[in-house]
């Protein structure tokens, strides 16, 4: 199933772009006046969305150099996360990756494809005959309204189209002024069958200069799982453009935002792409921060714990905690899950979920919960347990050992998401596999079953401390879902002095690699930086 985004999260999108702040005078929600607007109007509506998208979330690769993982996702709950709601910018995989399925949300019949970035892209003189195309890199998406098709692209910096292009040649349309933009359909130069034709995306930077030809793209439907094989080569190849330098690109909205009249270009180096009038800070880049500051905040601080992997976060508690004599140390290493949802097993596309932990204590059956139990530990006569799970948490269910049927299904999945829960951890068995990856709630869990809760358990206990492989877990300690690494559990008194503790660490390991690289032994990098 093609990915959508809830109502929540597009009423958060139209909030971030600035769509329809006068909403309120209307008596409308954004999202009600915005499915009104389609209606009236797709096309116009469409190149509104476009344009303040364009105007609001910046077009950037600021991650591949100063966030601790170096790395992208093109999950579309990544992207949600990181454009959205952290409000940082992204580059094309990204931000129309968002556009797509925001757009795919909406109602538009609309997919994405893939496309080759020109060498005149990087530099103008390598236009006509002598540009050549790269390997596949760029994302575009093909919108059809009112049986026309349109080429829409939110992701490609300074020169990005500005407003959706019909699928037709030598329709010229501006830019930001004096640029115009066009497409043509042409063979690739370096193409052997010169009977296969492409779009190409080309731009002039004044009426007197020549058609520069920016990227080539072609109408195939491209699947998720083929950007994330193109994104892995764009933010990891050394010869990548994006791995060598840094770029930021924000447009400027006229003051009745409905137009496009400049745009805002930080970079570490100069470029001569750029021909029209815009806002422009020389060999300027964003204020990154030289660390990773603690915030006071714990939004904040779960904000820069993504930063890290679970491995960091368990070398740091090996560091802050103290094993019971004859007891191994477990780091808050919760063992042996497996993500089942969105994605089945360790991967590096689906972003990681960082949440204080809410549990649910399953027992037999046939057993009952102590009488003595606190009411706030018990769950209310006659509501499900389900409707009891906290907003804003991951929920970490305990099984009893050695059941062998399922504690959380499909219809479980889906309340939960509608509650607004960021993920589940199951010491036990899920069962209704597809129904909880159409829900789109992030899920691990030991193993899996074909038999219902109702064979075996039932909820006994919430917000009480669990045991999970022999680490404890208290209600509110915060649950580290790493996709790739696996799960840690993070005391929540401890929070403060991982996040101190981290980045000395890895400062530290930096060291020894830098040393082990020149030719030292292990041991004595070792020695010579750990201690």
């Amino acid at each position: 199933m093609a990915p959508r985004y809830t109502p929540d999260q597009l009423e958060a999108y139209l909030q971030r772009i600035g769509y329809a702040n006068s909403a309120g005078g209307t008596g409308l929600a954004r999202l009600q006046q915005l499915h009104q607007s389609i209606q009236e109007n797709a096309l116009a509506a469409l190149a509104e969305l476009q344009r303040r998208h364009l105007g609001s979330i910046p077009w950037g690769n600021s991650a591949i150099h100063y966030s601790q993982h170096h790395s992208i996702s093109t999950h579309q709950s990544a992207v949600f996360e990181k454009l959205v709601v952290r409000r940082l910018d992204g580059y094309c995989m990204e931000n129309t990756n968002l556009f797509y399925v925001v757009l795919l949300s909406l109602g538009y019949q609309v997919y994405p494809s893939a496309g080759r970035v020109s060498s005149a892209a990087a530099d103008p003189k390598n236009a006509g005959p002598d540009a050549r195309y790269g390997s596949l890199g760029h994302m575009v998406i093909i919108v059809t309204v009112e049986d026309k098709k349109y080429m829409v692209d939110v992701g490609f910096g300074n020169n990005v189209p500005t407003r959706p292009l019909p699928l037709e040649e030598n329709t010229t349309a501006v830019n930001i002024a004096p640029t115009d933009m066009r497409l043509v359909k042409e063979a690739l130069p370096e193409a052997v069958d010169k009977s296969q034709k492409f779009w190409i995306y080309q731009v002039r930077f004044d009426p007197e200069s020549s058609w520069a030809p920016l990227y080539a793209f072609s109408e195939v439907e491209f699947l998720p799982q083929d950007f994330a094989v193109l994104n892995f080569a764009t933010n990891k190849l050394p010869s990548s453009w994006f791995t060598q330098r840094v770029v930021t690109v924000r447009h400027i909205l006229d003051a009745a935002e409905g137009d496009i009249e400049g745009l805002s270009l930080y970079r570490l180096r100069p470029t001569i792409t750029c021909r029209y009038l815009f806002k422009y800070l020389p060999f300027s880049s964003p204020a990154f921060p030289a660390s990773r500051a603690m915030s006071t905040s714990i939004q904040a601080k779960l904000d820069t714990l993504r930063n890290y992997s679970a491995c960091d976060v368990s070398d740091a508690l090996l560091k802050l905690q103290k094993p019971t004599p004859g007891s191994a140390p477990r780091a808050g290493h919760l063992a042996d899950f497996t993500p089942f949802s969105p994605t089945i097993g360790r991967n590096t596309i689906t972003p990681k979920i960082i949440a204080p932990a809410s549990t649910i204590k399953f027992i037999p059956k046939s057993s009952s919960p102590p009488e003595s139990t606190p009411e706030p530990n018990t769950f209310p006569a006659g509501k499900h347990w389900v409707d009891c799970t906290e907003p804003g948490t991951i929920v970490l269910i305990e099984q009893p050992a050695g059941q062998h049927c399922a504690v959380v299904g499909g219809i479980m999945a889906v309340r939960m998401k509608s509650l607004g829960i960021q993920g589940v951890v199951v010491n036990g068995r899920i069962r209704d596999l597809s129904e909880i990856h159409a829900a789109n709630l992030p899920v691990w869990a030991k193993g899996t079953s074909t038999v219902g809760t109702g064979a075996e358990a039932k909820a006994g206990l919430r917000n009480v401390k669990i045991d999970v492989g022999g680490v404890d877990v208290e209600p509110g300690d915060i649950i580290f879902c790493d996709p790739l690494e696996g799960v840690v559990a993070i005391p929540r008194d401890l929070l403060d002095q991982v996040l101190e503790t981290m980045p000395k660490l890895i400062a530290m390991d930096d060291k020894v690699k830098e040393a082990v690289e020149q030719g030292s032994s292990v041991q004595d990098a070792f020695k010579k930086f750990r201690g």
